[in-house]
């Protein structure tokens, strides 16, 4: 397959640090062919994986060979009581991988290498409806990965159970599968310490799913440019009160509930945002120390 010539390239070549392989189209066993050279390559920095079609069938192994695995056994010293490391299983040092455009539904893969990753510090994954489920997808494949990462729960997550209702059969609606989402990527984000760079527009978020997201990044000190444009991230009104913030402006009282977690982000520098009222726009300028703040499609 084309994966596997791309796979012996990568396990033979050793001065290669950027591969643009955007707009190919690569089968479920290209993308694992190819995934076996990428665990094994130790001098690629950046791959480009933009419109390859690659669902998350294909995407799955390729973020699984740049994932290193948890031990099975606690690496100790001798002391019982110690927690497990991260076993470098993946030879892998990439910095940048751009999976943009390629119908990705699963945050986990995505999730699992956040917390993992020792070298990651851009993640480009717009164009992907992570954050929204859609009406006729089944709950098994698109809706089952948003549980917590390795069945471990964020006890010191906010609870947002009122922020959404499970319809009369019980099942994960719309809004609950987004949080859920967007709290399983925010649980890594939280342990992660090296991304810089995340772009997550135009994939699903709206103003109830990025909650906990921003709530999680509040944690974080590393990530400095965030890109949340082309999402309904303001669809909350005045009449929406347990989802609005009142924070006392003089022309417009009444914010998504998410705002309130920007000022606390520790090291964010650059955050892109848009489709925000200009009276909104205001107070991100009056009230937050970030050195750049870029707003598109301002009303």
């Amino acid at each position: 397959t084309i994966g596997d010539v791309i796979a012996h390239f990568l396990v033979q070549n050793c001065s290669l640090q950027r591969i643009q392989l955007s707009y190919n189209w690569f089968t479920p066993q290209s993308c694992r062919d190819m995934a076996q050279g990428l665990a094994l390559n130790r001098h690629l920095r950046e791959i480009n994986l933009h419109g390859c079609v690659l669902g998350d069938d294909g995407a799955r192994p390729i973020l699984e060979a740049l994932t290193p695995l948890a031990s099975t056994k606690p690496v100790c010293n001798g002391e019982p009581t110690c927690d497990a490391q991260w076993v470098a299983t993946s030879e892998s040092q990439l910095e940048v991988l751009i999976l943009s455009l390629n119908d990705l539904k699963r945050i986990a893969p995505i999730a699992n290498l956040l917390k993992r990753s020792r070298t990651l510090s851009g993640l480009d994954v717009h164009l992907n409806p992570l954050f929204a489920r859609h009406d006729d997808e089944e709950s098994i494949g698109f809706g089952a990965d948003p549980a917590p990462i390795d069945n471990e729960i964020d006890n010191g997550s906010e609870n947002h159970d009122n922020d959404f209702e499970q319809n009369s059969d019980g099942e994960e609606t719309k809004s609950e599968y987004g949080i859920s989402t967007a709290t399983s990527l925010g649980h890594a984000l939280r342990e992660n310490s090296r991304l810089r760079h995340l772009k997550l527009s135009e994939c699903g978020l709206d103003a109830n799913t990025v909650r906990p997201l921003f709530e999680a990044l509040t944690f974080n000190s590393t990530l400095e440019t965030l890109d949340v444009t082309q999402n309904d991230m303001w669809n909350s009104s005045e009449e929406e009160g347990n989802n609005c913030l009142n924070l006392n402006d003089s022309v417009c009282n009444f914010y998504p509930a998410w705002v309130a977690h920007v000022p606390r982000l520790k090291g964010l520098r650059h955050l892109l945002l848009d489709y925000v009222l200009a009276s909104k726009a205001s107070f991100f300028v009056k009230n937050f120390s970030l050195f750049q703040l870029s707003f598109t499609a301002l009303r």
